[in-house]
């Protein structure tokens, strides 16, 4: 039976009692499965950017959307062209902040929705390592300090 990803999730056991090479085969499973939530888990220590780009512009947001509707209210009332000017390029700002903090927070909520399970190296590679040396395939590999 090959590995079970969904299972191992939930016990965090590995019990098997086929061939060792199905055995190192699930194993090498188990490495990549975890590599991909160590690259989660950093991933989601950089979640400080986009926590900081939804701070930024949850303040740049609505001061340029006050700024362009102040400046609107100017343009009416004189014939400067200027302003007009300055209320569209403060639309555009205050629409790309408020798309930043929608994006920000979506990405936030995506990171941290998806568990991560971190396991210990250690783990897999002793396992790895007795069974290589145990079929006799590899037990160069295996000889050494074990910490």
């Amino acid at each position: 039976m090959p590995f079970d990803e969904r299972a191992f999730q939930k016990t965090r056991i590995y019990l098997s009692d086929a061939a060792p090479e199905t055995v190192l085969a699930d194993l090498e499973a188990i490495r990549q499965f975890d590599q991909g939530q160590e690259e989660h888990l950093a991933r989601k220590r950089g979640c400080v950017w986009y926590l900081l780009g939804c701070v930024v512009s949850f303040f740049v947001a609505p001061a340029s959307l006050f700024v362009a509707i102040l400046s609107y209210f100017i343009a009416t009332s004189t014939s400067d062209s200027s302003y007009e000017a300055l209320m569209v390029i403060l639309l555009l700002v205050s629409g790309a902040a408020f798309a930043l903090m929608v994006w920000s927070i979506i990405r936030i909520v995506k990171l941290y929705k998806i568990p991560v399970f971190d396991l210990d190296n250690r783990r897999y590679e002793l396992a790895t390592g007795l069974v290589r040396w145990s079929c006799g395939d590899g037990s160069k590999e295996f000889v050494g300090p074990l910490v």
